[in-house]
Formats: C-alpha cells, sequence, structure tokens
C-alpha cells in the first residue's frame, strides 16, 4: 500500500479508460515512496483519494499494513522482493525489466532448493541401504 500527499490535477477521457492525474511536490515523496510506486507500476489496485488530512490514527494504521520499501511490519517474502528490487536497481534497470529478473532469480532459488532437498533424499536412501545391507552380513 502506499500512501503519498498529492494535489488532484484533473480527470481525461480515453477509449481504454479514465486517467486521474496528481501532481506531488517534489519535497513530499521519499525514497521508500519512490520504490513502492516503481514496484506497483503496471499492477491494478484500489486508488483512495481524500481531500481532507488522514489523521494520525488512520495513517498509523495504514502504515501497519506494509507500505513502504522498510522492513517494518513486511513478511519475509515482501522484504525478499524489496532487497532483490534494490539489487536490479543498481545492476540491471537499465538492461531488462525488474518481473523477468524477479523471476529469474526466484526459479534459480526455488531450483536450487529442490535439488538440494533430491540430494538430502538420496543421500538418506543410500544410508539407509548400507545400513539395511551393514546388517544382513
Amino acid at each position: 500500500m502506499i500512501i503519498i500527499q498529492a494535489k488532484m490535477k484533473g480527470i481525461k477521457e480515453f477509449v481504454t479508460g479514465w486517467r486521474l492525474v496528481f501532481q506531488i511536490p517534489n519535497t513530499v515523496l521519499t525514497d521508500d515512496q519512490k520504490i513502492s510506486v516503481l514496484q506497483a507500476n503496471g499492477n491494478d489496485g484500489f486508488l483512495t483519494f481524500s481531500p481532507d488530512a488522514l489523521k494520525a490514527e488512520v495513517e498509523a494504521v495504514m502504515k501497519n499494513r506494509k507500505i513502504g520499501a522498510s522492513e517494518t511490519g513486511k513478511s519475509k517474502s515482501e522484504i525478499l522482493r524489496g532487497t532483490l528490487y534494490d539489487y536490479w536497481k543498481k545492476n540491471y534497470s537499465g538492461g531488462r525489466l525488474f518481473e523477468e529478473f524477479y523471476n529469474e532469480r526466484m526459479d534459480s532459488m526455488i531450483t536450487k532448493i529442490k535439488q538440494t532437498i533430491e540430494k538430502i533424499d538420496i543421500d538418506r536412501l543410500d544410508d539407509y541401504y548400507s545400513q539395511k545391507n551393514g546388517n544382513n552380513d
């Protein structure tokens, strides 16, 4: 979830739908919010706009729902995704999409873990048959 103070500048109709236009002052957007916006770019979601400032209690509740790039209140998988994003941004952002990079890295980790599980299973079977054959002699 992303919470950013913005000023609504207008609405425009297109063939495919409506576009809402907001202006965010340079001094308002934090680095964490910029990262969150970049990570959410292209995703479907819900927009809540209130012309009134959020009360501190409401803002605190919303911040507890894992806003921004900080680790506070995030699951380990969300922290991993944010960390991979930071890595991608520093090393690959010019040449490939983050989603491609993320999927490749996740597939690689999954494959390595599966291979480790298979090796453990094979080692256990080897131990089992070694013990079984050793006891029969």
